[in-house]
């Protein structure tokens, strides 16, 4: 009996994990940016905690827009995220540049997209450690400039 028991206790744990942990659907950064209502690029300037956003707490940072590449949006504008990065929350540090996709209800997600902002000289550097986002909406800006 005492056999069953721990394996009972195993299980649990091993489900248990899965399903607290945030997971992320393999996709192409360009699927991402067409899902996306929002593509800003600025500097966080706020992050703060807001009670109760649809039944949950949720971390509300505020960034001062330098660029908007999709949808438009004010000078300040909020986006919402889960509070830890289990829930898919992001973590943005305040005074740093970010170009972040945003979508339904001003919400962003570890999964979504968002990568620090960088000079383009430093282009081929950074994508080894980023996701690409800010080299395919430069190459995708230029291109639309032709």
């Amino acid at each position: 009996m005492n056999i069953f028991k721990y394996l009972v206790v195993v299980i649990f744990i091993g489900f248990s994990n899965e399903a607290f942990s945030c997971s992320c659907a393999a996709s192409p950064i360009t699927e991402k940016i067409q899902e996306a209502t929002k593509i800003i690029q600025g500097v966080a300037i706020k992050v703060e905690l807001q009670e109760g956003v649809d039944f949950f707490n949720a971390k509300k940072t505020t960034f001062r827009i330098d660029k908007t590449y999709k949808g438009d949006v004010p000078e300040e504008f909020s986006v919402y995220s889960a509070v830890d990065s289990a829930s898919c929350g992001v973590d943005f540090s305040v005074g740093l540049k970010y170009v972040v996709l945003v979508y339904d209800n001003d919400r962003v997600t570890s999964c979504g997209g968002q990568e620090e902002w960088y000079e383009k000289e430093y282009e081929d550097r950074m994508d080894m450690h980023g996701i690409g986002l800010l080299k395919e909406l430069r190459k995708s800006h230029n291109q639309s400039k032709q």
